[in-house]
């Protein structure tokens, strides 16, 4: 059974259903996520005002169907056809021998990390590699979260209203239950959370 399949026997129950936090094709269900090319263009915007030319999106196994929506952000914020340096970051990888040479061999000084717990991880080899954020390279993450508070530097980051994503979500759940109107497309408009890192 396809997605499409599955998420139409739900409706056909009258069974309550909002897909969150991904963008597809509108199907006669709610629809609720952040909108990743705005995000994608804030944070390459954010980096650039800080003087980082050189730009790095650092990803983990981002699914492929994303990854266009980060570049047209990056084509929006810069002008250019031109991408970013793509790195992913596999699980069995050293930061310190395979990421952080790969950032200086192309001399990036901004890096925008699309997972936040990978950002986390990416500043402690640039600490522990004696690179300076964000005077050498700055850091910023995707995400908002508890982790991006603690980490060493605290990471600037793109908020993507994930706590808003929840409520609103339950919400349209509560707002279909009742029969009550609402809206069948929620984009949710990201911002930039300044701290340390950038």
């Amino acid at each position: 059974m396809s997605f499409q399949q599955s998420i139409q026997s739900v409706l056909d129950w009258n069974i309550p259903v909002v897909y969150a936090n991904r963008c597809i094709p509108f199907a006669g269900f709610p629809l609720l996520y952040p909108d990743l090319v705005k995000a994608s263009r804030l944070g390459t915007e954010y980096l650039r005002s800080s003087g980082k030319r050189r730009l790095a999106f650092v990803h983990k196994q981002l699914p492929d169907h994303l990854l266009p929506y980060f570049l047209d952000g990056y084509r929006q914020a810069t002008g250019s056809a031109e991408k970013p340096l793509l790195l992913e970051m596999a699980d069995s990888m050293d930061l310190a021998k395979d990421c952080i040479p790969a950032l200086l061999q192309h001399n990036i000084d901004g890096v925008f990390v699309l997972n936040e717990l990978s950002a986390v991880c990416l500043t402690k080899a640039l600490v522990q590699a004696n690179i300076r954020i964000p005077e050498d390279m700055a850091v910023l993450s995707l995400g908002n979260s508890l982790m991006s508070e603690i980490s060493t530097p605290e990471l600037t980051c793109v908020d993507l209203h994930n706590r808003e994503l929840g409520v609103k979500s339950a919400e349209i759940i509560l707002s279909q239950i009742r029969k009550e109107e609402f809206e069948p497309v929620t984009i949710l408009e990201p911002f930039i959370v300044v701290r340390n890192s950038a």
